[in-house]
């Protein structure tokens, strides 16, 4: 297992883990416009690799427009269907 860390605008620290098969992007701060790039081209090279990528809101404080926008373009493109 390996973690990375990134800070995208002062405001969004990604926590990115890497598995085997998976990888997780844990959030904490503020998802804003001015950060949303940021998440975008992490999920967007996890996801042109192949690798499932889980996307974890772990101590978000705020999310504007932007942001709810691109968590719900994550959510369409990457979201399995439940049995």
């Amino acid at each position: 297992m390996k973690v990375e860390v990134s800070l995208f605008a002062g405001l969004l620290v990604i926590a990115t883990t890497l598995l085997a098969r998976a990888q997780i992007q844990g959030l904490e701060g503020a998802l804003l416009s001015m950060a949303v790039e940021g998440l975008k081209d992490c999920w967007q090279r996890a996801v042109s690799c192949g690798e499932r990528v889980i996307v974890v809101l772990k101590q978000v404080s705020y999310v504007d427009s932007a942001g709810k926008t691109l968590l719900a373009e994550i959510y369409r493109q990457t979201a399995k269907p439940r049995p």
